[in-house]
């Protein structure tokens, strides 16, 4: 993905945020009367969660490097605050609530292998400051230690973000010499975004 690309999905995901808000403000199924201490506080940390969820955003349009360092913590912060919420247990009530969460995932989703699973990710890499020679040959020797593994297909990422329990093994492949060709980073978010969806899975089925 180039930078132009990825910055026509940073406005879009932008925009349906917006969007998402909207909806949410309008829905009157939600009971936003919650006084109690918790739900105070619950609303003080949504509020700033959101001014630094813009913030990043903005970041990452600008291609800064505290946007890819950002995004990871406040996407987790945001899904647990939309489980600790109301908000979470409204998706179950109509059909385009589950399309606007399908199309919030799959945004986040191209999003997080943008930043981490292409060429794009080497633009949010801050200045490295002057080094002497033995420490720049050690950052040589990460570079090339690096450039061994292959990008994700997105063949495989949707796999992955549509069924993690199947997907993620896929992660383990191994090239001719028996190394694995996709980063230790790689292999760990999917197994751990797997164990998470089967656990929300699991929760969820067993609440009903």
């Amino acid at each position: 993905m180039n930078t132009k690309t990825f910055k026509y999905v940073i406005s879009t995901y932008f925009f349906f945020t917006l969007f998402y808000m909207l909806v949410i403000a309008l829905d009157d199924t939600i009971d936003s009367s919650d006084e109690s201490e918790w739900g105070v506080v619950l609303l003080y940390i949504a509020l700033i969660h959101l001014l630094v969820f813009f913030y990043n955003l903005y970041s990452l349009y600008k291609i800064k490097p505290i946007g890819k360092k950002l995004f990871i913590p406040l996407q987790v912060i945001g899904l647990m605050l939309y489980f600790w919420s109301e908000f979470g247990s409204v998706v179950e009530s109509h059909f385009y609530k589950y399309l606007l969460d399908f199309f919030d995932a799959f945004l986040i989703g191209i999003i997080f292998t943008s930043l981490y699973f292409t060429d794009l990710s080497k633009d949010f890499e801050m200045a490295l400051p002057k080094t002497n020679k033995n420490e720049q040959n050690k950052i040589n020797e990460s570079n090339n230690f690096n450039d061994k593994y292959q990008n994700l297909p997105i063949s495989l990422f949707l796999g992955i973000l549509l069924i993690p329990a199947i997907g993620a093994w896929f992660t383990l492949k191994k090239d001719t010499n028996r190394n694995y060709i996709y980063q230790k980073s790689t292999r760990i978010f999917s197994f751990v975004y797997a164990i998470l969806v089967s656990l929300l899975l699991i929760v969820t089925n067993g609440s009903r």
